[in-house]
């Protein structure tokens, strides 16, 4: 996860400040947010993919997008639940990094650190109990027809 997302985390905090009018006195808070934001999201991938597990598009079929069925109400409240954890744990970062002054404000950072490392791990332990639980039922919502 981390690997996927670090350049988008790069490109966009440094679009953000070439093009921006903060300059580069105050990367303290797009460092902090995406920092968060790649640990949650890395915690929220796995724990969702364990409690929610649908079907994988059809092998046969190129660019198939289909997966038969599976998208309903319930994924849908895991997509808002997503978007609050990650309001949620990127808050800490934005105020320490906003509202602090200058030098103190890069101690948005390893907030940042702390709140992903530590979502990561609470979405690994998450699916963890929950493949060594019920294994069975996660192969087949992911394999059945």
């Amino acid at each position: 996860w981390a690997i996927v997302m670090t350049p988008f985390v790069v490109v966009a905090t440094a679009a953000v400040r070439i093009f921006g009018d903060l300059g580069t006195d105050r990367l303290a808070v797009p460092i902090a947010v995406g920092i968060s934001m790649m640990g949650v999201g890395a915690g929220l991938v796995v724990a969702i993919s364990a409690k929610a597990p649908y079907p994988v598009p059809e092998m046969k079929k190129t660019f198939s997008f289909n997966t038969r069925g599976s998208f309903n109400g319930s994924s849908f409240g895991l997509i808002i639940l997503a978007i609050v954890i990650f309001a949620a744990t990127t808050a800490p970062g934005v105020l320490l990094g906003a509202l602090l002054p200058n030098p103190v404000n890069y101690f948005a950072i390893p907030v940042a650190v702390a709140i992903g490392a530590l979502s990561a791990w609470i979405g690994g332990r998450v699916a963890i109990t929950r493949m060594q639980r019920e294994p069975d039922r996660i192969l087949f919502a992911v394999t059945t027809t």
